[in-house]
């Protein structure tokens, strides 16, 4: 399973967003629903993570040294926020005023498919980020080249 691509879409006045049909078939489960996990993602976006994936999410945490406060803290932020998400019948997901915050999620989002996963970010907020780094990702793909 490898998510990619970009697709925007509106989010309604109950905070209301309809997941792409492309991502949301490789979110089904084996009865064949949409389910993930939500959570808070890094540069002011969200990710969401698909249910039958989840214990190999986990794995990513298993072997941290939880000793840190760095880890500590980034274990704590990243668990706490977790919610469980099924599609509706028209493939919306509702999402949490706690994390419309965290992303700053406002009239319109994006999602951005990133291999295992999915990233939801507002729309203005990715378009900056993609403006801002233009620079890094020709100097970085040119260096991968060499």
């Amino acid at each position: 399973m490898s998510f990619f691509g970009e697709e925007r879409r509106p989010i309604d006045a109950k905070s209301r967003i309809v997941l792409p049909s492309r991502f949301r078939a490789q979110m089904m489960d084996d009865k064949g629903r949409a389910e993930l996990f939500l959570t808070r993602g890094t540069n002011g976006c969200l990710y969401l993570f698909p249910t039958k994936n989840w214990e190999e999410i986990k794995t990513r945490f298993a072997g941290s040294d939880f000793n840190t406060e760095a880890e500590k803290y980034k274990q704590r932020l990243f668990y706490s926020s977790i919610k469980f998400q099924a599609c509706d019948r028209q493939g919306r997901i509702v999402l949490p005023e706690s994390h419309k915050k965290i992303a700053g999620l406002g009239s319109e989002g994006v999602f951005i498919g990133i291999d295992d996963h999915v990233e939801l970010w507002d729309t203005k907020t990715w378009d900056k980020y993609c403006a801002n780094g233009e620079g890094e990702y020709e100097k970085s793909m040119s260096q991968s080249s060499d």
